[in-house]
């Protein structure tokens, strides 16, 4: 037709994976960040407030999002299960904050590999989805990987099995959020996701309120914008490229986190987290190789 313009070429699936390998190594990057500010701000103030806090700059951050898109980005056709998955959030984020503050940055990391394994079960328990063998067998391998890096015991540290909690909170999230997403647009699930967390939040928050430094309103701004940034690039190198590709990708933030934990906090991973890191990735790894190969294969 005269005057419009033919639409672009679309790029070939190889050049989107490559693209979206670089955002999903941008997102690994802004995880370190973000776990690094919170562990920072939580030598001076408690988890309860950080997480608060990130709730409410979220809330600015979505605010011109939710008035662009208007009363309908409002309406939800499953608010009970909105409402479930809008206060578990807030409870995550303090869960994973809280790990953040009180555990090595490489240990809180390979505990939270444990989703996919979490978001396994859950998915064959709520979903109906079904479980192969090869599935089952990677997905105890993994717990595996999980109990050595937790190490249950006397000389265990609580913080841990606070996140193997975020984990398996976050795995009930996801799902819930395919649930939801069959209903209700991507704007309304972010918007009641963090109208929650600083609801629930609220409280706690208000119970060790410590009136925030200049400095700490930095490091607390600078937590919600990484955040953001982090979601956003998880969100385009999603949506670029095939998600099990992006796999060994995401990987990498255990590579990050451990380097800023070395580098800022002098931290030094034992050899059993190594391990246990390791095993965590293998499992998931093969998990996600696997359902990529049944995909193209016109299987699940």
């Amino acid at each position: 037709m005269p005057g419009v313009e033919p639409p672009p070429p679309r790029p070939n699936q190889a050049r989107d994976n490559l693209r979206g390998a670089v955002w999903i190594l941008g997102a690994a990057l802004m995880n370190a960040v973000v776990m690094s500010l919170v562990k920072l701000t939580g030598q001076t103030l408690p988890p309860t407030m950080i997480a608060f806090f990130r709730g409410v700059f979220g809330l600015l951050i979505m605010a011109p999002i939710m008035w662009r898109a208007g009363p309908a980005g409002f309406a939800s056709r499953q608010p009970r299960l909105q409402l479930l998955r809008a206060s578990s959030s807030g409870i995550i984020l303090l869960a994973g904050f809280y790990s953040f503050v009180h555990l090595p940055l490489a240990q809180v990391t390979s505990i939270l590999f444990s989703r996919p394994l979490f978001m396994l079960v859950l998915a064959a328990l709520i979903l109906g989805e079904r479980i192969r063998l090869y599935r089952s067998a990677a997905t105890l391998a993994g717990f595996v990987g999980v109990l050595i890096v937790v190490r249950p015991g006397p000389s265990m540290d609580p913080s841990a099995l606070v996140a193997v909690g975020a984990a398996l909170l976050a795995a009930s999230n996801i799902v819930m959020v395919k649930l939801l997403t069959r209903t209700d647009r991507t704007e309304t699930l972010i918007f009641y996701a963090v109208l929650g967390q600083t609801v629930v939040l609220s409280v706690p928050a208000a119970l060790e309120w410590q009136t925030p430094s200049g400095r700490e309103l930095l490091l607390l701004l600078g937590v919600a914008v990484s955040a953001t940034v982090l979601q956003t690039c998880m969100v385009r190198g999603y949506r670029l490229a095939e998600a099990s590709a992006m796999a060994p990708f995401d990987y990498s933030r255990l590579l990050f986190s451990t380097t800023a934990g070395f580098l800022i906090f002098s931290e030094v991973p034992d050899v059993w987290t190594g391990v246990g890191a390791l095993i965590l990735v293998a499992s998931t790894f093969y998990i996600t190789r696997r359902e990529r190969q049944l995909a193209r294969a016109g299987k699940r």
